[in-house]
């Protein structure tokens, strides 16, 4: 085998090995099922929002950890938790501009946006609260975005 031939099979293992390694990682990556929206469950799902959960704009670059519903009488509250790779910062911008874009009237914008450990805004529609905190630990390449949506509030008993 002359150098011309061990040129070229050392350029065909190395794109083998890296159309490998690329096919495992966005096999890995993609892994995670896309959200769903008002599939019929329980009280605590996990990779799917349970049933009743209020539509909201989804982060694109997020999968859904777990939400669940918690009953108390006639007031339900509804919890959804994802996860994604971006900035806190990052998140927090395009929740603000899509909710605004989606009819939601921002309440209560963060403190300082540019924080890159936790984010909270608070928006309204209609009859509906969404508490929205993005949270990412110091030790970790994870942020969290938690959706709440509180039971609203009965104007009789403020």
């Amino acid at each position: 085998m002359d150098k011309r031939d061990s040129n070229l099979l050392l350029v065909l293992l190395s794109s083998a090995v890296l159309l490998i390694s690329t096919f495992i990682f966005t096999s890995a990556v993609q892994k995670e099922p896309k959200i769903r929206f008002g599939k019929a469950s329980e009280n605590v799902v996990t990779k799917e929002l349970v049933s009743g959960f209020p539509l909201i704009p989804e982060y694109p670059a997020s999968y859904l950890e777990n939400s669940y519903k918690q009953e108390d009488g006639t007031s339900v509250r509804y919890v959804g938790n994802w996860l994604t790779s971006d900035s806190v910062p990052q998140v927090e911008m395009w929740y603000k501009e899509e909710l605004v874009d989606s009819g939601w009237v921002i309440d209560n914008l963060p403190a300082d946006e540019n924080d890159e450990q936790i984010q909270y805004l608070v928006a309204k529609k209609t009859e509906l609260t969404l508490q929205l905190s993005i949270i990412r630990g110091k030790a970790q390449n994870i942020t969290q975005i938690v959706v709440e949506f509180p039971p609203p509030i009965n104007e009789d008993e403020s």
